[in-house]
């Protein structure tokens, strides 16, 4: 890992074992202070050193000693406008170097222990009289180099806090509470006075699925501010997790504001609904770090990147199922699908934020992947494609995820789903439909790009694009289908719970009763296959799909050899 590229007081090794966890890191004796100021200010420093500008933007880099203790550096911004200094004070956390991560290997309990609601924390098991609860179910972060973490065996981040021999100022103590369906109900935040613990802070939230709507004073039940979602960037109210559907903000002491949001449903600023100006304004790096959060609603909105809950305290972004820190660019626990999620269980977004984005800290694009590689080595093509092979299979992993993005991720014939939330009647029949018609079209596009005795370069490429594409449609349907059953009183009910018995070539299955899932409430009522039911039953999906598009590669893929073969050094990689 490198910080920097420009000076080589910046690299930093980064030391990770079998497992993708980092075990330490370095962290060089630097901190950078980054702000704005308007362009006509003068003298802009910061603990008295001249900063270098760039329009509106000022930087300065100080040097703290944190080669034996970590630094709780003190930050003063100075500026003069017009005559009038202006100050920003503050402080920033550098940890001792080298940072070192420790990780729970089986659930063991560790010598912690913590005392009850008023957070009493102390260091040794014995001094306690309430123990610590068991830990999570392993590999999950234990400590790293300002924080210990606890959990539940649920893999639940109950509380986190600093050691009290940890720099003045800096020594923090956060719990959080959760209800049954996992999502964050409470956060309660204790300042170290010098000899005991002081309550600052302490929130209850109350939530719409997994938006959250109101946060309320945890000692009053006083309304502290709310929020009003929309459409997130699956084009419904959930379907993304909410990410780019925050609307409105409501504050008690600072108003009302509309909040913007760029493509990737970052929160990247917030407009005063009474005066039209701006209250804040976001910038990120590509792992959501807070690069800029300037003007009198920065703090207090807590929903930034990707509009997930940021807790300033920590920094940590609550995704709803995982915490993710923007510092490291990985989740703190594994990811709940295990391996079938992809082999590397704590990275976020398959290290692409960039172009990805996650829903609630599930990332499942791994169980594509897995599928579209299991179809393709059991199809046997390894032979008919020769040196492509590679080249090859990376393409149609990488279109297939590019059916889960933008315009193609909103479109539902193309994923077996409805907008609606019963599917019963015609509207039923019309998405099968509209799945079966879709399919026919993709495939119809890979037949016309292999037309010519001889395509073009580019028409191969294409061709794969649809193929890939087709995969994920066709591994979809195995992940959507739900199948229609009569009850009592003749109540049409839907389950999961029949084998599928239809096809992508036959949606409707036997006896018509197989039925797209709705993309609205899947969360709710657990209509995503493999994702949800787990188990044998989604083992058996997962089975079924790649026995499906094996049988397609069989015949597709010597099709697009037979053209595109003479093109294996020219294809590239994704």
């Amino acid at each position: 890992m490198q910080y920097a590229n420009t000076s080589s007081k910046w690299r930093a090794a980064c030391g990770r074992h079998n497992l993708n966890q980092i075990t330490g890191r370095d962290v060089p004796a630097y901190l950078n202070v980054i702000g704005a100021a308007t362009a006509t200010a003068t003298n802009v420093n910061v603990n008295n050193t001249l900063a270098y500008r760039k329009g509106e933007y000022y930087r300065v880099e100080l040097n703290p000693n944190n080669a034996s203790a970590a630094v709780w550096q003190s930050v003063t911004n100075r500026a003069v406008q017009s005559g009038t200094t202006n100050l920003v004070t503050g402080n920033a956390f550098l940890p001792k170097t080298p940072e070192v991560f420790a990780y729970d290997a089986d659930g063991s309990p560790h010598e912690i222990a913590l005392q009850d609601l008023d957070l009493g924390v102390t260091t040794d098991l014995a001094q306690s009289k309430h123990p610590v609860s068991r830990l999570s179910h392993g590999e999950i972060l234990t400590n790293d180099g300002r924080w210990a973490y606890v959990w539940d065996g649920e893999n639940r981040l109950v509380r986190q806090f600093a050691p009290t021999t940890a720099p003045s100022g800096s020594v923090v103590a956060l719990m959080f509470g959760y209800d049954w369906q996992g999502r964050r109900i409470s956060k309660t935040v204790s300042n170290w006075t010098g000899s005991a613990w002081s309550r600052v802070l302490h929130e209850k939230y109350f939530y719409d699925g997994w938006n959250l709507l109101a946060t309320l004073n945890g000692t009053n039940d006083a309304l502290v501010r709310s929020f009003m979602w929309g459409s997130d960037l699956s084009g419904s109210m959930q379907g993304a997790g909410g990410v780019g559907g925050l609307l409105l903000v409501r504050d008690n002491a600072n108003g009302t504001h509309f909040c913007g949001h760029d493509g990737n449903g970052n929160v990247t600023l917030l407009v005063n609904t009474q005066t039209g100006t701006n209250s804040a304004t976001y910038e990120y790096g590509p792992f959501g770090e807070n690069l800029r959060a300037t003007g009198p609603m920065a703090k207090a909105n807590p929903f930034r990147f990707s509009s997930k809950f940021q807790d300033d305290e920590s920094d940590l972004l609550y995704y709803g199922y995982r915490y993710h820190s923007a510092t490291t660019g990985m989740w703190l626990s594994r990811d709940p699908y295990g391996e079938e999620g992809g082999l590397n269980l704590y990275a976020f977004t398959e290290n692409s934020p960039v172009d990805s984005y996650d829903v609630l800290g599930l990332w499942t694009g791994g169980d594509h992947k897995k599928l579209t590689g299991d179809s393709f080595a059991k199809a046997d093509v390894s032979s008919a494609l020769g040196t492509c092979a590679n080249p090859v299979l990376e393409w149609l992993k990488h279109w297939n995820l590019q059916q889960d993005e933008g315009a193609a991720f909103q479109e539902n014939r193309r994923h077996f789903n409805r907008n609606i939330d019963k599917p019963t009647g015609s509207t039923a029949a019309k998405m099968r439909s509209d799945y079966s018609a879709y399919l026919v079209e993709e495939l119809g596009r890979f037949n016309k790009k292999l037309g010519p005795a001889s395509p073009s370069l580019q028409d191969c490429k294409d061709a794969l694009e649809s193929l890939g594409r087709l995969t994920h449609s066709w591994q979809d349907y195995y992940a959507h289908a739900i199948i229609l059953v009569k009850a009592k009183a003749d109540k049409t009910l839907w389950t999961r719970k029949p084998p599928i018995t239809g096809s992508p070539d036959n949606p409707a299955g036997s006896g018509g009763q197989i039925v797209p899932s709705s993309w609205n409430n899947w969360h709710d009522s657990g209509e995503h296959g493999w994702s949800e039911v787990g188990g044998a039953e989604g083992d058996a999906r997962q089975a079924d799909a790649r026995l499906f598009v094996t049988g397609k590669y069989k015949s597709l893929i010597p099709q697009w050899a037979a053209k595109c073969k003479c093109y294996c050094d020219k294809l590239g990689s994704p």
